[in-house]
């Protein structure tokens, strides 16, 4: 897992697979706001539009981030720094207004960010998702169950498809993380093919690296775009980053109990 070097955000990593085919409102004056242009896909015929933090205001206790557009590869750092302005608020409100898609590494950055501010005893919700029509892929993806809301949910789910991996916590560290590696691989191989066994390493490392090294939780998720013939897989966490670990790991001890 790559460490992005960020303090505040202190791991995230996405694997980028080969496909299927085998080719390699306005905010009240005491809040602050911070607003993001919206990025869009590479290749969309739209030339993409990176991520900007604007009229950044930091307050004493409350934020509200609008959520930008579209999340893939190319923007996907920025969304990680806009959210990381949460870790100096008390209260911060994700503004769902004009989100359309987040590849699963966005979806499962968004995730592990809001579980570290739950540990942290901060005051969260999602505001302007009921009139969001693309809101049910993030409950499709189980993003709200896995937060602990019980929004109602206006389509049928279907059991049964591999085409995706909806959000899931990394295995504690007395549980084995072979099942949860094959979910993710099935995504991208659902034929489970001669590369299928690689695939099971790749997916089982990515996942113990994010468990020995956050010092938190983890989350996994993964999804077949079939129009673009890819599956991608994400893996993040909010615990200590990499580093931390290691220099823990590697820490002289003073012999003090």
């Amino acid at each position: 897992m790559p460490d992005l070097g960020d303090a505040s955000w202190d791991s995230h990593s996405t694997i980028h697979t080969r496909t299927r085919s085998g080719s390699s409102q306005n905010a009240k004056p005491d809040r602050a706001t911070v607003t993001v242009s919206a990025g869009v896909e590479k290749g969309s015929g739209q030339t993409p539009i990176p991520l900007t933090r604007k009229d950044v205001v930091k307050p004493p206790s409350s934020l509200i981030i609008r959520l930008p557009r579209y999340v893939f590869e190319n923007n996907l750092r920025s969304l990680l720094d806009i959210l990381a302005l949460g870790d100096d608020a008390e209260r911060i409100d994700l503004d769902f207004q004009a989100v359309r898609y987040y590849v699963p590494g966005g979806i499962v950055a968004v995730v592990a960010k809001i579980k570290k501010w739950q540990r942290s005893g901060k005051v969260w919700r999602f505001t302007n998702y009921e009139e969001n029509e693309n809101f049910g892929y993030f409950q499709r993806m189980d993003v709200c169950n896995i937060l602990g809301l019980d929004l109602p949910e206006n389509f049928s789910r279907h059991s049964g498809s591999e085409d995706f991996v909806p959000v899931m916590r990394v295995p504690p560290s007395d549980q084995d993380v072979g099942p949860i590696a094959s979910k993710l691989s099935a995504c991208v191989d659902p034929n489970r093919g001669e590369t299928f066994p690689l695939l099971q390493f790749v997916t089982s490392e990515a996942v113990l690296n994010a468990r020995q090294h956050s010092g938190g939780e983890g989350f996994v998720s993964a999804q077949y775009a079939k129009s673009k013939e890819t599956a991608r897989i994400g893996v993040a966490d909010c615990g200590i980053g990499i580093l931390e670990s290691f220099d823990q790991m590697h820490r002289p001890s003073t012999g003090k109990a």
